[in-house]
């Protein structure tokens, strides 16, 4: 997984792979819960965006701003 542009140390955990596999399947979740307009940065992401799409995927706001952040980083 570390072979993959973009993905460095940061996005993995040097826990171990399965737990890397984790959490980007809970990305992946926060990505479908996020609109359109909101992928395609037409509108930004203010707090009550962020809780709606951390509710909509299952996940914590904290989970969702790591994903912003790593998605800032790889930018």
């Amino acid at each position: 997984m570390s072979m993959i542009p973009g993905i460095g140390g940061d996005l993995l955990t040097k826990g171990g792979e399965k737990e890397s596999i984790n959490r980007i399947k809970r990305f992946l979740c926060i990505l479908d819960s996020v609109n359109q307009s909101e992928l395609e940065c037409k509108s930004g992401l203010n707090n009550p965006r962020i809780e709606r799409i951390a509710k909509g995927s299952g996940t914590s706001v904290i989970e969702v701003n790591q994903l912003l952040d790593e998605f800032k980083r790889i930018k």
